[in-house]
């Protein structure tokens, strides 16, 4: 998020370079009309500090309100640490102490998105059976470097509220997984673990319906199963692939 910032900072130089030159150019501005060059010049001048000053509703714009572009826009600038899309994932019991096998809880469905400044996480839980759970939501979030942190509500009337940190993988390319854990009382020792969908030219349609999130869902556990006790072994921390 820090690097969508640059743009900002971008519109501000360049309005400040501008500014530079309108008042450099100042005798010409005189020149060009002796009757009205000087009120030329204050207006140029009042122009540019309004677009300084509304330099940031034009950056907003930019990065989030433009369909396709916008998007585009914060993949462009994020680059490898880009974490937005969607990511199948799997909520499990783990035992601290490794005394017992870890137990699937949720089958789930996380999108991440990006809205009014900040990332926002959203998604869907199932039980192992197919039932539906709940929603969850993220408040506020925080991203820095390969960690993703913030704070959620799930469920109708904010049933449940707690803390959440994810850490993506791999550090040195593009993310394709990553592995969480919740830190509040009512997930006690439960982590998750995903992966991310990509979509185009030849690859699977994205998720839409809770029918087709929850079985992109299970496919994913049933690629993972056989070897979560030695996933669950390593710190969420560490890549787990």
């Amino acid at each position: 998020m820090q690097s969508y910032r640059s743009i900002l900072t971008g519109l501000h130089a360049i309005v400040a370079v501008l500014f530079g030159l309108a008042a450099a150019q100042h005798e010409r501005f005189l020149s060009f009309s002796p009757d009205y060059g000087r009120y030329l010049f204050i207006g140029a001048l009042l122009g540019l500090f309004f677009m300084f000053r509304y330099a940031n509703v034009v950056s907003d714009l930019l990065i989030e309100k433009i369909p396709g572009f916008s998007p585009w826009l914060r993949r462009t600038i994020s680059g490898h640490d880009c974490i937005e899309g969607d990511w199948p994932l799997v909520v499990l019991r783990v035992d601290p102490k490794m005394q017992s096998p870890p137990a699937l809880i949720y089958l789930g469905f996380l999108t991440i998105t990006y809205k009014g400044g900040e990332l926002k996480i959203s998604g869907d839980d199932w039980t192992p059976d197919g039932t539906y759970v709940m929603p969850f939501e993220s408040q506020q979030s925080r991203l820095a470097s390969n960690v993703l942190q913030y704070w959620y509500y799930q469920g109708a009337g904010d049933k449940l509220r707690g803390y959440t940190e994810i850490y993506f993988f791999p550090k040195d390319g593009e993310f394709e997984r990553h592995a969480g854990e919740f830190v509040d009382k009512d997930h006690n020792a439960a982590r998750f673990y995903a992966r991310r969908l990509t979509y185009g030219r030849g690859k699977p349609k994205r998720p839409r319906t809770g029918k087709e999130r929850l079985a992109a869902a299970q496919a994913f556990w049933d690629s993972i199963k056989d070897d979560i006790g030695t996933i669950t072994k390593r710190p969420h921390s560490a890549d787990w692939e």
